[in-house]
């Protein structure tokens, strides 16, 4: 996958919810920090000027979830529904706090986040395919 800073990212090929997760949405957030706010689901008119991402949207892991791949995050990555424990777990919690949202230290913050999830939900997240985003 070609990542920019311009473009919004879309899922271009067949993945596990396991790589989506440890691999694939970690390139997307480490390429453009200022994309990455735990606190908003996903906003794509950004009137911050002095950190807004040159695509000019911003979200969550859940709200790249959506925009990457076109569908529900928490149907896509097959967890049972956006309030169950392991959903919860991944969406929301300290880091939808933090006062640095949109920088680079907190884009490495849920990073690691994300890779502690998908190694502990592995063996659930390989059984789960995700396809390509379709408009």
């Amino acid at each position: 996958m070609t990542i920019t800073r311009t473009a919004l990212p879309r899922l271009r090929r067949r993945v596990t919810a396991y790589t989506f997760l440890a691999k694939v949405l970690p390139k997307v957030i480490l390429a453009e920090p200022r994309r990455m706010r735990m606190g908003i689901w996903q906003l794509q008119a950004w009137k911050d000027m002095d950190n807004r991402p040159a695509c000019g949207t911003v979200g969550c892991i859940g709200g790249w979830t959506e925009i990457m791949t076109g569908r529900r995050a928490a149907r896509v990555l097959g967890l049972r529904d956006q309030w169950s424990k392991a959903s919860r777990e991944l969406f929301f919690g300290p880091l939808t706090n933090d006062l640095d949202q949109g920088m680079p230290l907190h884009a490495r913050r849920v990073v690691a986040h994300l890779k502690r999830f998908a190694t502990k939900y592995r063996a659930t997240l390989r059984q789960t395919v995700i396809e390509p985003y379709t408009p």
